[in-house]
Formats: C-alpha cells, sequence, structure tokens
C-alpha cells in the first residue's frame, strides 16, 4: 500500500520514493510482459483481466504522484490567493540604472605619458651617422655586399639551376634527409626556444 508523500518524513521519505520507484519499474516490465501475452493469444480473458489490473495499478500510481505534486504547490496557490486578495501585485521593475557618458582614454597617449617614450631622449648619432653605419655593414646602399652572404647566395642559386643538380651527389643529399628525419623522430614540432612561454 501507498500512501502521500506528506506522510513521510526524511529516510522513510527516501525510502519511500525507492519503493515506488521499484514497483513502478516492475509494473512497467508486467505490462510489456501483459501486451505481449494478449498479442500472442487474443482470446484469453484472463489475459486481457490481468492487463486491465496492471494498467489500473500504473495509471494509480500515476494519479499519487499527481496528488504529491499538488500537495507541494498548494501553499503556493494559497499565497498568492492572499496577496491577490489583500491588494499586493507582483513585485515591479526597478527603474533602468542611469547611463555614464563612455569616455576613452588614448591608450598610446597615456602610456607615453605614464611610461615615457621606452628609449633615451637623447640622440647618440646623427641620421648621417646612421646611414654610414649601414652603408658599412651592408645592409642597405652602395657598399660592398657581405662575402659571406655572397656565397651563400650562390650556393643556393646552384641548386635551383637544373645542370648543376647533376653535380650534387645524390647519396650526400640523401643522407642529409635520412640525418634530417632523425631528427625530427627524436624532436617533437615545438620543442624550440618558447622564448620562456612555457
Amino acid at each position: 500500500m501507498f500512501y502521500a508523500k506528506s506522510c513521510f518524513f526524511g529516510e522513510d521519505l527516501r525510502k519511500e520514493k525507492q519503493r515506488r520507484y521499484s514497483y513502478e519499474k516492475s509494473l512497467k516490465e508486467a505490462l510489456a510482459t501483459a501486451e505481449r501475452n494478449r498479442t500472442i493469444n487474443p482470446e484469453d480473458d484472463e489475459a486481457l483481466r490481468e492487463l486491465y489490473m496492471i494498467q489500473l495499478r500504473h495509471w494509480a500510481m500515476k494519479a499519487l504522484d499527481e496528488l504529491d505534486s499538488i500537495e507541494e504547490e498548494l501553499p503556493m496557490a494559497r499565497m498568492m490567493a492572499e496577496r491577490a486578495a489583500a491588494g499586493i501585485t507582483t513585485d515591479e521593475p526597478k527603474p533602468p540604472p542611469t547611463k555614464l557618458k563612455p569616455f576613452i582614454i588614448a591608450r598610446n597617449r597615456e602610456q607615453k605619458r605614464v611610461f615615457g617614450l621606452g628609449y633615451p631622449s637623447v640622440p647618440t648619432l646623427t641620421v648621417d651617422e646612421w646611414a654610414e653605419g649601414m652603408m658599412k655593414g651592408g645592409s642597405w646602399g652602395n657598399s660592398k655586399p657581405d662575402p659571406a652572404a655572397e656565397a651563400a647566395a650562390k650556393a643556393h642559386a646552384d641548386l635551383d639551376d637544373p645542370e648543376m643538380q647533376d653535380a650534387v651527389d645524390p647519396d650526400e643529399v640523401r643522407a642529409r634527409q635520412m640525418n634530417w628525419d632523425e631528427y625530427k623522430d627524436t624532436h617533437r614540432r615545438g620543442w624550440g626556444n618558447t622564448h620562456n612561454k612555457g
């Protein structure tokens, strides 16, 4: 026999819920079996009676659950009726807060004002001295090119030339590629210098 949940408290309520759940589960299994028996032998009145009894038990459990839900909602419905009788309405929405005028700080300007320019204000070289240094270093201008850079450019051009590719030893190229493959096997991608990022 089952009672309304309001009759139970604490651990007893938990046990009652477990008992109802297991009973409903057994009812579902019995209902499936009764329906299967009814389809096998539609003339059997005993199978039809059993099917109806299981359905009645199933719907009685559903009604009991609905009664529990109604009992839980009843205090809320009473409270709403009392509030309506007293003239209390639902809370009025609060007025929206006053909007502040957005302001924009010129980030670079403020950053330069706080931190300075990030380099000494007094120049150490004139523009002409800097340009002469760049030309001497071979970075740009009409100065003499760097011999090491010239040799590297020539070697690269030789590899692109189809006639020079025959002169390159294929065993040497294969050995270089094998060494590179072995290196890639032991050094996963991204394992290089991470610049202290982790």
